[in-house]
């Protein structure tokens, strides 16, 4: 029979806290020092140290070897800053899930997140609201999928609002920013941030739950 401490057992980081740390990291790829001031406010007990160790626990402590086995062949396009793409990751634990809402700029990789118990329309609002306000430059376009927190368009006839802009489109066009949707089924036009959801969701849930 094996002994000893499980993987994980000993620290003072929930199993929430870890997951949100792995999500952030694999769709940000910030370096370690940035990483840890961006969640730290979130994850109060956070310490440089202790996200290092969930870091290594979960093979994602070095940025170039991870990132390069996901980076596609083909560059990205270069932008300027102010091109933020607006992303939503769900944890769960226990039957009960949080929703991470990220906002990353493809220029700078200036990241801004938030962590939720739903991802309601109007959660998605009053996070872009915060976005806008904690950006230290204009934001002029944003990119979402195409989730009903974000926008209507894929929603059936029936069910779709007459003659109402979303809530998420009300904020963007009280500060002139432009809303691009993502392609159905065309994971590439996301960018780098879309790119590695799928491992994500596969890695996550094999890792967390099996």
């Amino acid at each position: 029979m094996a002994s000893g401490r499980k993987k994980g057992d000993g620290s003072v980081l929930t199993e929430v806290e870890e997951q949100v740390i792995y999500q952030v990291r694999t769709k940000t790829w910030l370096p370690l020092d940035d990483l840890y001031m961006l969640l730290k406010p979130h994850i109060p007990l956070l310490s440089r140290s202790n996200l290092h160790r969930c870091l290594q626990r979960n093979g994602i402590s070095r940025i170039r070897a991870v990132e390069g086995e996901k980076r596609a062949k083909k560059e990205f396009q270069k932008y300027e800053s102010g091109y933020v793409h607006i992303d939503t990751f769900e944890v769960k634990v226990n039957r009960q899930k949080h929703y991470g809402f990220v906002a990353v700029d493809r220029c700078t990789k200036y990241v801004y997140v938030e962590l939720h118990d739903n991802k309601e329309q109007a959660t998605a609002k009053a996070f872009l609201e915060r976005v806008v306000a904690d950006f230290p430059f204009r934001i002029s376009k944003i990119l979402t999928d195409n989730g009903v927190e974000y926008t209507h368009q894929y929603l059936p006839e029936q069910k779709r609002p007459r003659e109402k802009v979303h809530p998420f489109d009300q904020v963007c066009q009280e500060h002139l920013i432009e809303h691009r949707l993502t392609l159905i089924k065309h994971p590439w036009t996301n960018g780098q941030v879309e790119a590695v959801n799928k491992k994500i969701k596969e890695n996550t849930v094999r890792k967390y739950h099996y």
